[in-house]
């Protein structure tokens, strides 16, 4: 799913006696990177920024992650995960995922303006592709299975990273008329695509 975070508010885990604060640091450099990708593209934003919101030094990122890539792509990983929208019968999967977008609020993250900022660099472009489709095509595919699997899961994945866009040029998102017609259309769009 695409998580929601906010840096002020960092979930970090409590860490257990004697174990050493590398998971508490991956954790706080990996949420940071998020945050610092989804308002900036891939090119202006430095490990030293990242860092410093993390309130971590910088040398940890090479540490844990490699590189500015590598920590690219485990906060692409950590962003996408196709298991929420899955979770369901297939009869109902067009229900399922328009009550994960109207009611839950759950695609309120990063992933989508990482990729979207990331898009003009050709390295977190390439990154982009390879973990959307390692956690969001293949697995989604694999679920739709039958024919043209693939493509189906291609076009789910734009009908929902489209409205998820889109909702928030809307001129009025509050209009409750309009938001039942569009989520009328979502669901029946949705299923369509699971049952052809």
């Amino acid at each position: 799913m695409l998580g929601n975070h906010n840096l002020d508010s960092l979930e970090i885990p409590e860490r257990p006696p004697g174990s050493r604060n590398a998971d508490r640091a991956k954790l706080s450099l990996l949420r940071a990177a998020q945050i610092a990708f989804s308002q900036r593209s891939y090119g202006l934003v430095g490990i030293r920024t990242i860092a410093a919101k993390a309130q971590l030094n910088g040398s940890l990122i090479r540490r844990y992650f490699g590189s500015k890539q590598g920590l690219f792509e485990a906060a692409m990983t950590d962003a996408l995960d196709v298991s929420p929208m899955i979770a369901c019968e297939r009869e109902d999967f067009g229900k399922h995922v328009a009550m994960l977008y109207f009611d839950k609020v759950m695609f309120q993250g990063q992933a989508l303006p990482m990729m979207t900022l990331g898009a003009g660099d050709p390295e977190a472009r390439a990154v982009s592709v390879d973990v959307a489709d390692k956690r969001l095509l293949a697995p989604l595919a694999q679920w739709l299975g039958g024919k043209n699997s693939h493509e189906r899961a291609v076009r789910i994945i734009v009908l929902t990273s489209g409205l998820f866009t889109t909702w928030r040029l809307l001129p009025d998102p509050e209009n409750k008329s309009m938001q039942a017609r569009l989520r009328r259309w979502f669901e029946e769009s949705l299923q369509a695509i699971v049952d052809e």
